[in-house]
């Protein structure tokens, strides 16, 4: 501390500090906390409130706590931000094709909509289509809305937390000064050749190789693993290889609709002979819309907000 006030008048350009990147980032973040704190704080004192009118909500770090979880109390997630996240559906309705169907038809429907201001291209190489102009973000957002999400609550765990998810986008969209996510890539993403037919089907004026995913039927649910492939989150971009997020302007999250077969193969328990995808009859085997967001890094919402 003595050396860093002792620079006399005249001297200051002679100041250094020498410190590693990581420390610089959480003195950085721990920076914008503190004034972003003082800011509302002097609300308070502006019109007249008290913490008990209006909380306050402290910005959260991927790897800084912001105090001991035996202390939140009753503190949570009141901002929740996807900057730099790639969000998927891995839980699925599967035991109700009513909302099976709806969903595929919808994904039907949007892919005609996007289609009739533009095309689709198929990658070399690959199962996938891309449209060849970027898509409104507000029209994604009215597709995104209507899809049926299977609820975070519903799966008792990690479920993709859609409702969060929506109202980042709309957030972000929205920004009166700094609107993000304005131009969406769209993608169909299917397997390169057929598997589980001889022809791949029609969707939307596409012709689609289905994609297969296993099925595991939990007390939670139905989970299907993993729905993405590494090689498409970076689809819309030069290269296909590095992070997703490498490259990608924050107006430009990719949009990745999968086809995944009725026919896919249900996962096994540990014997390796019982399905757990059994109590599924048959006849409510449908084919299923599975959805995937790419966002890029935001600049001006990268954390989660906490608080009352």
């Amino acid at each position: 501390m003595a050396r860093w006030f002792g620079y006399r008048h005249g001297y200051e350009d002679l100041t250094r500090v020498f410190t590693t990147g990581l420390i610089w980032e959480s003195f950085e973040h721990l920076a914008l906390v503190e004034k972003e704190l003082r800011s509302e704080i002097y609300r308070y004192e502006e019109e007249e409130m008290t913490p008990m009118d209006m909380a306050l909500a402290i910005r959260d770090h991927e790897r800084l706590s912001i105090t001991a979880p035996n202390k939140l109390g009753a503190g949570r997630n009141q901002k929740v931000s996807f900057s730099g996240s790639t969000s998927q559906t891995i839980w699925m309705p599967l035991d109700k094709p009513d909302v099976l169907t709806a969903n595929y038809e919808l994904g039907e429907r949007f892919i005609s909509s996007v289609a009739s201001g533009g095309a689709f291209q198929k990658i070399p190489g690959t199962g996938v289509f891309l449209a060849d102009y970027k898509v409104e973000g507000k029209v994604v957002l009215d597709f995104l809305r209507q899809y049926q999400f299977v609820e975070r609550d519903g799966v008792y765990g990690p479920g993709l937390d859609s409702e969060g998810m929506l109202d980042y986008i709309g957030r972000r969209l929205n920004d009166p000064y700094n609107p993000e996510l304005t131009k969406w890539s769209v993608a169909v993403a299917g397997n390169l050749t057929p598997v589980y037919s001889s022809t791949p089907v029609s969707y939307g004026g596409l012709q689609v190789n289905r994609t297969g995913r296993s099925r595991k039927s939990t007390e939670k649910g139905y989970n299907i693993g993993v729905l993405t492939e590494s090689e498409h989150l970076r689809i819309d971009l030069p290269g296909r290889t590095g992070d997703p997020n490498d490259d990608r302007s924050e107006q430009n999250p990719l949009l990745l609709l999968y086809l995944i077969a009725k026919e896919s193969a249900p996962q096994t328990n540990s014997t390796g002979r019982e399905p757990l995808f059994k109590d599924i009859a048959v006849e409510n085997q449908k084919d299923v819309l599975g959805i995937a967001i790419v966002f890029p890094n935001s600049k001006r919402e990268p954390d989660n907000y906490f608080g009352q």
